[in-house]
């Protein structure tokens, strides 16, 4: 499962495998939403939206086959 945390609130996103909802951690709480951010189920209420696209969004064909530094 990929996961990104927040650099700012160190919460954890990831995918949820039974409802592919984007799943966000932080600490002891935990809050389902979709990929535009908006919240399904949970304790939490506000989330980064941004992250919830990275995470939940589609992935393009060979987006991680390649990596910056390569030349």
């Amino acid at each position: 499962m990929k996961e990104l945390r927040n650099p700012l609130t160190l919460a954890v996103y990831g995918i949820d495998e039974e409802t592919n909802l984007v799943k966000v951690t932080d600490k002891d709480k935990v809050g389902l939403y979709t990929v535009n951010g908006e919240w399904r189920s949970g304790d939490i209420f506000d989330v980064c939206p941004h992250m919830c696209q990275w995470i939940g969004g589609p992935n393009p064909v060979g987006a991680y086959s390649t990596s910056y530094r390569q030349l």
